[in-house]
């Protein structure tokens, strides 16, 4: 198993600090699961994160509130994004972590484009390991 913080078992969420190409660091807060020694996060395929993890695969993340206000320390990592295929077990681990609350969600993503009013946007997929 690979070396993981000592708060990833524990954090609910988790700031995800990519960077842009100028170098300037963006934080958002996002889920996340752990298995395995690795973070899996999900997102729109076409989300500023997917973009910049596209760019650049060195990271930084930290546990968080809800709002992104850091709960703990960040620490350096490496991110990169998942094929396709990967999409049932990402979903699978956040439905077992966060139970009710991402099939709520789930719901409230299809609900738009079941009625036709919005077209569900696809979702992309990243992994985050730790340094040794």
């Amino acid at each position: 198993m690979e070396w993981i913080p000592d708060w990833a078992s524990r954090a609910q969420y988790v700031n995800l600090v990519t960077f842009k190409r100028d170098g300037r660091s963006v934080s958002t807060a996002v889920w996340f699961a752990l298995d395995n020694g690795k973070l899996y996060i999900y997102s729109n395929l076409d989300a500023g994160k997917m973009k910049r993890v596209r760019n650049s695969s060195s990271v930084e993340i930290g546990p968080c509130d809800v709002k992104g206000k850091p709960t703990g320390p960040t620490v350096a990592a490496h991110a990169v994004e998942l094929p396709d295929s990967s999409g049932s077990y990402v979903h699978g681990l956040l439905n077992k972590k966060y139970g009710w609350k991402k099939r709520l969600m789930n719901i409230g993503t299809a609900v738009p484009e079941l009625l036709r009013v919005r077209k569900r946007k696809p979702d992309g997929y990243i992994e985050v390991t730790f340094p040794a």
